[in-house]
């Protein structure tokens, strides 16, 4: 089987979630091929822009760190204006599907990273959360419950709370701890977060939801949920909690599967259906036909079906290392679809640092590309004309020590995927007017 398409894009993450939409709103027909869900449903959901330097220091305005990265970073590549223009045109697009995103901010409007608490007890800067939520109200609160729920051993209030009376700037809150009872009798195992938000989308969840979270929050300045409150962008109760409770509140960021990220992705891939984008599920990508620096056709292969496409051109979001994006063998690292060699030493204990927490190579190893995202060689000539590169595949970077990761992969997809659609579509003109 053939399928002609303008754009083809690898990878169902946030970067080829965000490159498929673009592209679908320059007009153009896209394809999706993916091989699972991505790392956006594993996610904590917020969008992380920068949250520390180089040195390790955390940044306030995420945007003071982009000028001492790297020239190969990511962000230097797309620069902070179409970093800002990706954000802005993303959280625009959810908002149209009622999913809100909400900017941190200081008190004259500047950007500012937001520290958002974590189930185990961390406080996380990130700079785009759910605007049905208050993490901000963290930091200037004087009272905060923290609530668990019975069974559901992987947040404990109290274990909660004592992480959190680390931080200097929460010495002097009035913490309190609530244990919520189970909602349905015990499974015979513990209960995780996905279990109860999709539980609180049903109506007897809901039912339960606002029975025990009412006037929860009378009499504190905030309350902290485990990530419960629905598994859907849409859930009734996740708009309803602040009234319901009485007080503002915010969600803990929770471990994989991360609820919050799941809500995410389903308002995107609402997106997406409205723009008729056709996906290709649990196919793997491969197989590539390059000629004359150009990708004419890319094979995706399932258990039952193998297709090929030609597409005008590609976007290439398939991760990182963790994501199979990059292959690592015995001193070789390649990008996984196109088979593109990534430099690194040959000694493999190069790779890492001997500080678990200091700098590793290997969180930096991607693909090299020109400044439209194309992958080049190490003398800086492009290999594949038609294929742009996004997301955790590129080099440069490491997400996790950054507090960068969601935030790259918008900025980078959103820019590939205009790019992509702009060049698929002119050549497409110029071949029509060329007969």
């Amino acid at each position: 089987m053939s399928r002609k398409t303008d754009v083809l894009v690898i990878g169902s993450g946030a970067a080829g979630l965000t490159a498929a939409y673009a592209a679908a709103k320059k007009g153009a027909r896209v394809k999706l091929v993916c091989d699972g869900m991505g790392c956006l449903a594993i996610s904590g959901g917020s969008i992380d822009l920068l949250g520390y330097d180089r040195e390790g220091n955390r940044l306030a305005n995420p945007y003071d760190g982009f000028a001492a990265l790297s020239p190969e970073h990511p962000y230097s590549i797309a620069g902070a204006e179409k970093t800002k223009e990706a954000l802005k045109e993303f959280g625009a697009a959810l908002k149209s599907k009622g999913y809100e995103l909400k900017a941190g901010a200081d008190a004259g409007g500047a950007p500012q990273n937001t520290l958002v608490p974590t189930i185990m007890g961390t406080l996380k800067p990130t700079y785009l959360y759910d605007a049905a939520q208050s993490p901000e109200a963290l930091v200037s609160a004087k009272k905060v419950l923290v609530t668990s729920v019975k069974g559901f051993r992987e947040c404990r209030s109290r274990l909660v709370i004592d992480q959190l009376r680390r931080y200097p700037e929460l010495e002097n809150i009035d913490f309190k701890e609530k244990v919520l009872p189970a909602p349905f009798p015990e499974y015979g195992r513990s209960l995780t977060a996905l279990d109860l938000a999709h539980f609180a989308d049903t109506t007897r969840g809901l039912e339960w939801m606002r029975e025990h979270l009412r006037g929860l929050g009378e009499n504190y300045d905030l309350v902290l949920l485990p990530p419960i409150i629905g598994a859907k962008a849409s859930s009734p109760v996740r708009k309803e909690a602040e009234e319901i409770m009485k007080a503002p509140f915010a969600e803990m960021l929770s471990l994989p599967p991360g609820v919050q990220g799941i809500r995410l992705r389903s308002a995107l891939i609402g997106l997406l259906e409205d723009m008729d984008v056709e996906f290709y599920e649990n196919s793997q990508a491969g197989n590539a036909k390059i000629e004359n620096g150009i990708c004419v056709e890319l094979e995706s292969a399932s258990t039952n079906r193998r297709v090929i496409h030609k597409p005008g051109t590609i976007v290439a979001a398939t991760g990182g290392i963790i994501s199979g994006g990059v292959s690592l063998k015995q001193g070789l690292v390649e990008e996984a679809v196109f088979g593109l060699p990534i430099a690194a030493p040959r000694d493999v204990e190069e790779w890492s640092s001997k500080d678990i927490f200091g700098e590793h190579l290997f969180s930096r190893m991607g693909v090299k590309t020109d400044n439209n995202f194309r992958p080049v060689n190490n003398s800086g000539e492009v290999l594949i004309n038609n294929v742009f590169f996004a997301g955790g595949t590129l080099g440069g970077y490491d997400y996790a020590r950054e507090k960068s990761g969601h935030g790259t992969a918008i900025a980078t997809g959103w820019i590939a995927g205009c790019l992509a659609a702009e060049e698929a579509l002119n050549n497409a003109r110029n071949q029509a007017g060329a007969n």
